[in-house]
This record gives structure tokens, C-alpha cells and sequence, in this order.
């Protein structure tokens, strides 16, 4: 347990001395923010619907997890340190999951409150901005957690075929596309109802409508617990299996 909190104080005391990598994306962020929220609103103004979901700081939300899932810096740091934390008496996949989800963990904290502050700032401020900002707490250590069981698929992948951006380009677009990141999956619809089955919906629009309302959209607390777990599970499972694959192929091209 001591090696296992040695990386995660080191990922983030990393993450809040070295800043410029979050404050970098808070700054184009803002432009995503506007555009997607203005699109969502004037669409529904056209429409003569009345608009009131919090839009903005639903894209807030929601742009903040998809800059934050799965980033390069880690996916190098784990590929880099590959060959030497085989070594190491700790498994693999414990030490670079713990140092993947303490660093999603810091920016996902990080992000959180510079958001809030972008929206003060801008003087959109609500009664119940306190309690999202809290709720978005609680929910840091779900998304961290899924984030790093992808980072470590994404790590195993990269050491067995090469650079990976094609495909975190995939996933990032699909959680964009059907997880609610483009607009809200509120309306109802076939397409829709589709979406909310899917784990980058329980993910991304779920988690995103829990801040805001304290609750899931369409169904109870403790289904979209349960959800989020199996979800989980697979990605473990599949995680081990990938890394048991990659580990035996690196071992043998090095003549292990």
C-alpha cells in the first residue's frame, strides 16, 4: 500500500505543479462551451420550445470528462515505464491504474473548480451552483476510475500495434457523438432511447444530468450504479486479458 500512495501523491502533486497542460485546454474550452450551447438553444428556439436545461454548464461538465479521459501524457508515462514496472513486486495493472486514476482524479478536481470560476466569472452563477460543484465530487472517483481502466487497454494496445491516436481518436468521438457530448439526450425518440443504453451515455450525459438535478435522467440512483459497475467489470476483464497478451508478446521479443 505504501508504493501504491507514493504514485498517487506523486501524479497529483504533478498535475497542481505543472498546470499549463489544464489551463491550456480551459482556454480553448470556453469556444466548444459557447458554440455547442448556442447551437442547442437556438435550435430549440426555433422549434418554439421553451429552454430551460442549464446548457452551459452542462457543456461545462461534459467537456471537462472528454478532455480528461484517456490523455497522451499518461498513455506515454505507462508505455514508457512498461518494461520496468514488470519488475516491480506490485502488478502491473495496480500501479499504472492507481497512477492513471490519481491523475484523471487531480485534473478532474482541477478542472471542476476553474470551470465553476469561468462561469462566475462570466456571471452565470445559480442557486445550485455549490451543489453541482459538490455532486461533481462524488463522481470524480467513478469517471477516474473508468478512465483508467481505459488508459490501461489504451497502454496495452499502443506496446502491441503501434501508436494508438487513430483509436483514441475513435473513442473520443464516440463518447462525443453518443454520450451526450454534442447535446442532451433529453428529447424522445427511438435514436435517443438507443443512446441511453449505451455505457458512453451512463458515462457522460448521466453523470452530467446527476450534477445538476442529483439524479439520473429516465432512470433510479442505484440503476445507473449498477450500470456504471458492469461497465466496469468488463472493461477489467477485457483489461487483463489484452494485458496478458502484451505482456507475453513484449517478454518474448525481448527474449524473456
Amino acid at each position: 500500500m505504501g508504493a501504491i500512495k507514493t504514485i498517487i501523491v506523486h501524479e497529483v502533486k504533478d498535475v497542481f505543479c505543472h498546470p499549463t497542460p489544464i489551463l491550456m485546454r480551459c482556454l480553448t474550452m470556453p469556444i466548444y462551451v459557447v458554440t455547442l450551447a448556442s447551437i442547442w438553444n437556438g435550435l430549440r428556439s426555433k422549434a418554439g420550445l421553451p429552454i430551460t436545461f442549464p446548457t452551459l454548464i452542462y457543456f461545462v461538465l461534459t467537456q471537462t470528462m472528454l478532455d480528461s479521459f484517456v490523455s497522451r501524457f499518461s498513455l506515454s508515462s505507462l508505455v514508457i515505464n512498461f518494461e520496468a514496472a514488470l519488475t516491480r513486486p506490485i502488478p502491473w495493472s495496480i500501479q499504472s491504474g492507481a497512477q492513471a486514476f490519481a491523475r484523471t482524479s487531480a485534473q478532474l478536481f482541477f478542472m471542476g473548480i476553474l470551470g465553476q470560476g469561468v462561469l462566475a466569472l462570466c456571471g452565470y452563477t445559480t442557486e445550485n451552483n455549490f451543489l453541482i460543484l459538490l455532486r461533481w465530487f462524488t463522481v470524480i472517483p467513478f469517471i477516474a476510475f473508468v478512465d483508467s481502466l481505459l488508459t490501461l487497454i489504451f497502454t496495452c494496445i499502443f506496446l502491441k500495434i503501434g501508436k494508438s491516436d487513430g483509436l483514441r481518436f475513435i473513442l473520443s468521438k464516440s463518447m462525443l457523438a453518443l454520450g451526450g457530448g454534442l447535446y442532451p439526450l433529453l428529447q424522445a425518440g427511438t435514436w435517443n432511447q438507443l443512446l441511453l443504453q449505451l455505457p458512453f451515455a451512463d458515462l457522460i450525459f448521466q453523470t452530467a444530468h446527476f450534477c445538476l438535478f442529483g439524479k439520473p435522467y429516465g432512470i433510479s440512483l442505484g440503476i445507473w450504479i449498477f450500470r456504471i459497475c458492469s461497465w466496469s467489470l468488463v472493461l477489467i476483464l477485457l483489461s487483463q486479458i489484452i494485458f496478458n497478451s502484451t505482456r507475453k508478446n513484449f517478454l518474448m521479443g525481448n527474449g524473456g
